[in-house]
C-alpha cells in the first residue's frame, strides 16, 4: 500500500502528481485540507511524488508519504 497525508492550509490551489510534472494530478486541493490518498503498491519500480503550488502563493502544509 502507498499513503499519502496532507495537511493544513493554502489560499488557493495546490496539485500532487505522480512519476512525472507532464501527468495529471492525482490531487487538486486548496483552501483548509486534510486529505489521504492511497493506492496499491507492488514494489516494481521506484515512485516519485511531486508538489506542485499551482496557483498557491501561501500556505503551511505537512506531506507525508509511506510505502
Amino acid at each position: 500500500m502507498m499513503n499519502i497525508w496532507i495537511e493544513g492550509t493554502v489560499n488557493d490551489t495546490i496539485l500532487i502528481k505522480m512519476n512525472s510534472a507532464d501527468n495529471q494530478p492525482i490531487l487538486k486541493l486548496s483552501g483548509e485540507i486534510k486529505e489521504r490518498w492511497y493506492a496499491d503498491y507492488y514494489g516494481f519500480q521506484k515512485q516519485i511524488i511531486i508538489f506542485e503550488p499551482y496557483r498557491a502563493t501561501k500556505g503551511d502544509l505537512k506531506i507525508k508519504a509511506k510505502l
